[in-house]
């Protein structure tokens, strides 16, 4: 009987060690990449769906090179106390890579909710500081984006596993982060759908739908442009020239005689458009606003 008891605490401890990032005590990647697809089978099999919550902490590798990494570490674990403590218990996280945080919120579909949920953590992360001679904080503020999986799992299904790299942390600065070390990147929603705006009292802080959907941009934004390259640029959120990791997300080859050079400058052109689109969409004048029509 000892020994039984003692070899189910040994394999708990194992499981523990496999699942659980050694320093913080969040789940890991490994953890991630089982979660997200345990959840994607879920939502095909029954629907509803869940919210994911990248967090990037701003000038993490200041704290390192200024206070040495065992304060970092500390920044880490703190970090991971405060998420474990602002969340729910059926809520996880995990520590996605160095100062990236990953949040699971389960049964979280709307986005309003999964906006809510973010902007508190945000607020609980920026009242994290540490008294040193200048007075810097920790971790002036947690920036980063939202995956919200809707009843279309096939959509992000097939990157299971780097799904976070959909939404990148530096997809901010393309479209619409606030300046400055505090700034912060709005989250994106990704689901088959139109783009949409959320509230036109905060024209920056948009939730951008994206679709599998070729006929979304044809003939939009896309005007005097390829089509197919400004959606391979939406897709890759980042500029892929900057980032080679995100060339897997790109949807499929660049049509003939457009290279990616040719792709981010059509996604910085079509940005403007795509905007003022979103605040035509949200007062209701899409269909007068540059001829575009409301799906």
């Amino acid at each position: 009987m000892a020994g039984t008891v003692a070899a189910l605490i040994a394999n708990a401890r194992l499981y523990v060690r496999a699942v659980r990032d050694a320093l913080t005590g969040a789940y890991n990647r490994g953890a991630f990449n089982t979660a997200l697809e345990q959840n994607w089978a879920r939502v095909a099999a029954c629907g509803g769906g869940f919210s994911l919550i990248l967090l990037d902490l701003d000038n993490f590798k200041h704290i390192n090179d200024r206070f040495g990494h065992s304060i970092g570490d500390q920044v880490l674990q703190s970090v991971t106390q405060i998420l474990w403590e602002a969340l729910r218990t059926d809520d996880m996280i995990f520590r996605y890579g160095g100062e990236e945080f990953c949040v699971l919120l389960s049964e979280v579909v709307d986005s309003p909710t999964a906006l809510s949920i973010a902007e508190r953590l945000r607020a609980a992360l920026d009242r994290l500081g540490i008294s040193n001679p200048i007075h810097t904080p920790y971790a002036d503020r947690s920036k980063g984006e939202m995956l919200a999986g809707s009843r279309n799992p096939d959509l992000l299904g097939r990157y299971a596993g780097e799904t976070v790299s959909c939404a990148h942390p530096e997809a901010g600065r393309y479209i619409g982060a606030r300046p400055g070390n505090c700034g912060y990147c709005f989250p994106c929603l990704i689901r088959r759908g139109a783009l949409h705006a959320v509230g036109a009292d905060r024209a920056d802080d948009y939730l951008w739908d994206v679709t599998s959907d070729m006929s979304l941009f044809e003939g939009t934004s896309a005007r005097g442009h390829d089509a197919r390259a400004l959606f391979i640029a939406l897709q890759s959120w980042a500029d892929p020239l900057r980032d080679p990791t995100l060339a897997p997300l790109v949807a499929g080859p660049l049509p003939p005689g457009v290279d990616i050079r040719t792709a981010a400058r059509v996604y910085e052109q079509g940005l403007a458009e795509l905007r003022a689109w979103l605040v035509a969409r949200s007062s209701g004048e899409v269909r007068q606003f540059a001829g575009l029509e409301d799906d």
